[in-house]
């Protein structure tokens, strides 16, 4: 059942092929998050970011699970945040939340910051 929204400014690049970032996105959460790929579900939400530096941020909803630990909602996180940065050009703020969890995880990736992967 994860859920991720991605808020996006209205002035980042449309040119960006969304399909095939959401097949990354689901294979990701297929892969990393032991989620079954029908449950996968990506929102798309256009916004008007107006002072921050983060013009795209994620909010990524999760069930609490065993293998679904701090570490690896952090490496998807940044995995993912990485491949959005890159493709979007811009930075990128990211949340997860888990349902009866108990922390919030949170990734911040500035364009450029780490040029690997």
């Amino acid at each position: 059942m994860p859920i991720l929204k991605l808020y996006k400014d209205k002035n980042i690049d449309s040119k960006v092929d969304l399909v095939l970032i959401e097949d990354y996105l689901i294979k990701m959460m297929n892969t990393e998050l032991d989620a079954k790929f029908e449950n996968c579900q990506i929102i798309w939400m256009v916004t008007e970011i107006v002072k921050s530096e983060y013009k795209i941020y994620c909010e990524l909803l999760l069930r609490k699970n065993e293998i679904r630990n701090n570490l690896i909602k952090k490496k998807f996180l940044t995995t993912i945040g990485k491949k959005l940065s890159k493709s979007f050009s811009t930075n990128i703020r990211l949340r997860s939340f888990s349902i009866k969890g108990e922390v919030i995880n949170a990734v911040q990736i500035k364009l450029g910051e780490d040029d690997e992967g």
